[in-house]
């Protein structure tokens, strides 16, 4: 049947009706509320709603308000779409409405659940709910109230344009750009912005136009906002058009006048507006220099919109609105597709009219259409477009100069030169000469940018986009300027001078010499001229030296292209056939890394000892163990390829192997390599080889059990070393081979970070893949090592003593790598670790070398591990050590703690079967087993049975489920389950007196932040004594409880969601920019810049900038059924 509603809107006059269907099966519900605020709720609520319900609640208040509606309480059936019962509200009446969302769902977790409180636009909101034949809920109770409307063109960058750039909706519903006005399309909720839009001849006081312009209908109202042609007559724009059609020297641009007639008398087409065209406009503006503000009528649109001369295959100004089908360069290249150049997004290409392949010109990047053509990679060309007859304005000066020296001079020097000039001088010299330009006067417009007047230069041509000197000059020696007041020295035999002015001031110009001197031997200077020759390549126009790594390598790094010339992809040829079994590739790249161009110059040329020596590994003739020497060699003599492109061999894997073999032939000097794209065999195995300072696995713990920090935490590491050394993430790696394995920083004293082993295991071919034991030169409590007798060695020292004792370890002497001796000792050097390494709990005190005398002391273990590489008579080491026995002091651990089985040390209870070994005996690990949660506990209610396992001891100090059951506080821990001070108290509880255990036997509790937000909430309730103090908790690898990204319990010490916003939408800082930095607030979670609340306020909370304002998150309370405590009993 169809229902007659009435609408009584405030504000508006009169009565509005309108027909609703409604399904005869379905009972209606609602009304029409107005006032200030109000309230409303589903039927029955709080009980569950009737199903085939169709209501709808109309909300009114004064037509100079917005309403704001906010949901107290929700439970909706959820479905992903909302398809079954649902919510939805919109605004506006029948004919401009706009829908504010569809709602449904129980929970904040749900995807359709109305999180926030809604504001409207409008002064009216319709709200409707729906419920089907099947499932009902309790419904909903909502609130609404009315707000001030604030003027939508006050806000955001609307408030920084001018009144006639901008259109205010009548209802003040939006704030449009004026374009916007008479386009065609209702922007508007009210349709306003359509309103009062009529198509008008153009009148006779614009009949200038009529020769310049393509239509005879004019808009009204205009784009400076004229609603007649009176106003437009009186207008500033106007007599600007009158002046030019007087006089046009200040403008050159053919278009100028048919701009003005676009702007007074823009095109009209179905009582709609066709604007001037975004690119044209910009064209003008920038060519003519039209400073005025009437002029600002952008944003404009780049395309269905006006600009003349459609059909002509030229261009005018500097081209931005050129739209021509030309795609040659003036090379005669092939332009490229914009699409294929990767640079300009979706919004670009409609501005700059970016079709296909064909000339243009975005963001006025040079005089006239321009693309892009391959060159190895994208590189700029001007176009062979024309520039249109009617450009004649613009004068053309220059020469091409030859010889050893000359002088050149602007036009009319020393008299100013002329508005509109393009000049261009091309300097040449013999092609073994370089070319020195020296200005001996320089006088030119000034602009901080040079966007007026300027010169520019360039090695070679324009079109090799190789800016000479830095940068545009302008101004002059006796005022501010950015010209060159030193003599400017080429690499090339060719400079292009260009020198462009504008319509409007000049100067007396300049005047320039140039002078031809030989070019030096680029890589006799600098660094170059210590390098080796195979290391270094010489552009064939001596414009540069280059690192070898750089030669073809992909990029043109020589002006002249010549380090990508000869390159080319071969099969790896007969000679070097045994290299098939050790690297992973077919084809090499000629030249190699040894400047070898042929095969022939492998074997034979004087570095040929790299072929010969390979010969002798295969032979077993040279005195090295790393297994990959032979693929080292492999790749140094023929280099992998691809698409003749040469892919050298990584700069780490280079080190790890010239130092583990002590290469020191010159032929091996081919550093520098580069750190990323570059080979390294790839290892099968997660192990490493030599120190393994080229070991990129994956493990991120240490031997210990400890897990890695982020490399870029580490101490006064610079994004170079990250780079090098491949430090991705908190990976184990051994950069600058610190040590004599795989490390990586971890968490240490006062928040430090720590420098810990990881224990990743030695390949099999690794020469030193184990420690020789050396005990035999422990004896009557002394260790020694004397280099003379032994060489390229690795020993290993455990000293154990009764765990009631310490050990306190003397050198008496030591001198180990003699002259040799660095700071990061990486030739001979002894290292010391607390502890069994790497079998058992270990902690690195320290690595030494030198002739200091390191003394260490501490618990009744300790693992020394000696390295002498022993290279001839560089290598001058031995020591003597002794050690005696200190008797410990007793430890006595406390309630939160647990003793381990040696009783040397104290653990925190949390630590106990968490996967890290944390005693020096390994007990914390030991007897780690999951058991059922026990039924005694489900039958007296205090924790239900589920899938999940548990161990023990617990927080309670209980060392098994029968110690629990017998427990004295277990009554009180079964009342504390069931108060209502925390929705999750029973929870909590049940993990403290039961802890989480996982399928790996690792046991985990209750995190700290829990316990915090579970006390904060709970101040009154007496049985929490029971509880240890949060302090006791763990930071981490603890259990959370259920936690929710929408909303929070108690005072949200727990949340752990992701919702970075405020109450006012500013968005949050991140808290690593905040005061809460470092180990001591490692257990608030303060991830990113995610709401939390790290000091107990009174919800979730965030800084909003660097002067540490903060607000509160825009989060709800998780207050609906699912959160809140079931009531029985």
């Amino acid at each position: 049947m169809w229902r007659i509603i009435p609408h009584f809107f405030l504000g508006f006059i009169g009565l509005s009706l309108y027909l609703t269907r409604i399904d005869a099966s379905e009972e209606s519900c609602g009304s029409i509320i107005s006032g200030e605020a109000g309230s409303f709720s589903s039927p029955n609520f709080p009980n569950e709603y009737d199903n085939n319900l169709f209501c709808e609640w109309t909300l009114v208040v004064n037509r100079s308000k917005s309403i704001v509606v906010t949901f107290e309480w929700f439970d909706v059936e959820p479905h992903p779409q909302c398809d079954y019962d649902f919510v939805q509200l919109s605004e506006g009446y029948s004919k401009y409405n706009r829908q504010l969302g569809k709602f449904c769902g129980s929970t904040p977790a749900d995807p359709k659940y109305p999180n926030k409180r809604i504001t409207s636009v409008l002064n009216i909101v319709t709200v409707q709910f729906r419920s089907d034949a099947w499932l009902t809920s309790t419904g909903f109770k909502a609130t609404f109230f009315a707000i001030d409307k604030v003027d939508p063109c006050s806000r955001g960058e609307f408030r920084l344009w001018q009144p006639r750039q901008r259109f205010l909706c009548k209802d003040k519903s939006e704030c449009l750009p004026f374009v916007k006005r008479c386009d065609g399309q209702e922007d508007c909720f009210d349709g306003s912005d359509e309103e009062l839009c009529e198509c008008r001849a153009i009148p006779e006081d614009l009949g200038f136009c009529k020769g310049r312009i393509s239509y005879s209908q004019m808009s009204v109202p205009n784009l400076v906002g004229h609603k007649n042609s009176s106003e437009i007559v009186t207008s500033r724009a106007f007599t600007a058009t009158l002046d030019l059609l007087k006089n046009q020297d200040g403008c050159s641009h053919p278009d100028v006048i048919a701009f003005h007639c676009a702007l007074l008398a823009p095109k009209c087409s179905g009582n709609r507006t066709v604007p001037m065209c975004y690119s044209w406009w910009r064209e003008v503006m920038w060519d003519c220099w039209l400073v005025s503000d009437f002029y600002y009528v952008n944003p404009l649109p780049s395309t269905d919109c006006y600009y003349p001369h459609q059909d002509q295959d030229c261009f005018n100004g500097w081209g931005e609105n050129y739209r021509g089908s030309r795609n040659r360069t003036v090379t005669g290249g092939t332009c490229m597709d914009w699409e294929d150049v990767g640079i300009y997004d979706a919004a670009n290409v409609a501005k700059w009219n970016l079709d296909g392949n064909y000339c243009r010109n975005p963001y006025r990047s040079r005089k006239g259409p321009w693309c892009y053509v391959m060159k190895k990679k994208p590189r700029k060309q001007s176009c062979d477009v024309p520039a249109c007859g009617s450009t004649s304005g613009t004068s053309s000066c220059g020469s091409t100069l030859t010889g050893d020296e000359g002088t050149f001079s602007t036009p009319n020097y020393p008299d100013s030169y002329d508005s509109n000039l393009w000049c261009n001088w091309t300097i040449i010299v013999n092609a073994s000469m370089s070319i020195t330009l020296t200005f001996d006067v320089f006088d030119v417009e000034f602009h901080q940018n040079c966007d007026y007047d300027y010169v520019q230069l360039y090695e070679g041509s324009p079109e090799n986009n190789r800016i000479l000197g830095g940068g545009k000059f302008c101004g002059s020696s006796s005022a501010q300027s950015t010209y060159p007041k030193d003599p400017i020295v080429s690499k090339l035999n060719m400079v292009t001078v260009v020198f462009h002015t504008d319509a409007w001031i000049t100067a007396s110009g300049f005047n320039a010499t140039f002078v031809a001197t030989y070019k030096g031997d680029p890589c006799l200077e600098g660094d170059f001229s210590l390098w080796k020759e195979h290391q270094r390549f010489r552009c064939a126009d001596r414009s540069g030296c280059l690192p070898f790594k750089n030669r073809c390598d992909g990029e043109e790094n020589c002006l002249d292209g010549s380090d990508e010339r000869g390159c080319e992809c071969q099969e790896i040829p007969e000679q070097l056939g045994f290299c098939k079994g050790f690297i992973t590739y077919d084809e090499m790249s000629l030249p190699n890394l040894l400047g070898h161009t042929d095969f022939s110059a492998i074997v034979t040329s004087n570095t040929s000892a790299a072929f010969n020596t390979t010969l002798e590994l295969l032979d077993n003739r040279v005195d090295c163990f790393h297994p990959e020497l032979i693929a080292f060699h492999c790749a140094i003599l023929a280099p992998m390829c691809v698409n003749q492109r040469m892919i050298p061999m990584c700069y780490s894997w280079w080190r790890e192997v010239m130092w583990d073999c002590w290469l020191t032939n010159d032929i091996y000097d081919v550093n520098p390599l580069p750190w990323h794209d570059c080979y390294y065999p790839p290892q099968t195995e997660d192990c490493y080889n030599g120190w393994g300072e080229n070991y990129r696995g994956l493990r991120s713990r240490t031997a210990t059990g400890k897990d890695c920090l982020d490399w870029k935490k580490g101490a006064n590491l610079t994004q170079d070393d990250l780079d090098k050394w491949n430090l991705d993430g908190n990976f184990c790696r051994n950069p600058a081979r610190q040590y004599s394995e795989p490390w990586c920083y971890v968490q240490g004293r006062q928040s430090m970070p720590m420098a810990s082993l990881c224990g990743v295991p030695a390949c099999a071919r690794n020469k030193w893949s184990e420690y020789s034991a050396c005990e035999d030169s422990l004896t009557n409590n002394t260790l020694s090592f004397n280099a003379a007798t032994s060489r390229n060695r690795k020993c290993r020292w455990l000293i154990s003593v009764e765990p009631h004792m310490k050990i306190n370890l003397t050198f008496v002497h030591f001198s180990i790598s003699g002259k040799r001796w660095r700071r990061d000792c990486p030739y001979d050097h002894i290292e010391i670790f607390d502890g069994d390494h790497p079998a058992g709990l270990h902690e690195f005190r320290g690595k030494f070398c030198g002739k200091g005398k390191p003394i260490i002391t501490e618990s009744y273990k300790i693992t020394a591990l000696f390295t002498s590489e022993g290279f001839g008579e560089l290598s001058i080491t031995d020591f003597n050590a002794t050690f005696s026995t200190i008797p410990r002091e007793s430890v006595a651990c406390d309630t939160a703690e647990w003793p381990c089985g040696d009783e040397a040390k104290c653990i925190w209870l949390y630590q106990k079967c968490d996967g890290t070994i944390d005693c020096w005996d390994r007990s914390d690990e030991e007897d780690c087993a999951c058991d059922a949660i026990p039924s005694e506990l489900d039958e007296r209610r205090v924790c239900p049975r589920s899938s999940r396992r548990t161990a023990f001891p617990n927080f309670l100090q209980h060392q098994n489920a029968t110690e629990l059951e017998k427990a004295k506080n277990l009554a009180n821990a079964s009342a504390l389950t069931g108060s209502s001070c925390h929705p999750q108290i029973r929870e909590f509880t049940c993990y403290n007196l039961l802890p989480e255990c996982s399928s790996d036997q690792f046991t985990r509790h209750p995190c700290r932040s829990w316990c915090a937000e579970i006390r904060a909430t709970c101040t009154n309730e007496d049985l929490l004594r029971i509880i240890p103090s949060c302090t006791d908790f763990p930071d981490d690898s603890c259990v959370y409880g259920p936690v929710y990204d929408e909303c929070y319990n108690g005072n949200g010490r727990n949340y752990r969601g992701k919702k970075n916003v405020t109450v006012s939408e500013k968005v949050c800082m991140d808290w690593h920019l905040s005061a809460y930095t470092g180990e001591r607030y490692k257990w608030l979670n303060l991830e990113q810049n995610y709401c939390r609340n790290p000091d107990g306020a009174l919800r979730p909370w965030c800084y909003t900038d660097k002067a540490r304002n903060w607000e509160y998150c825009e989060l709800t309370p998780c207050t609906n059924k699912r959160y809140a405590p079931e009531v029985c009993g």
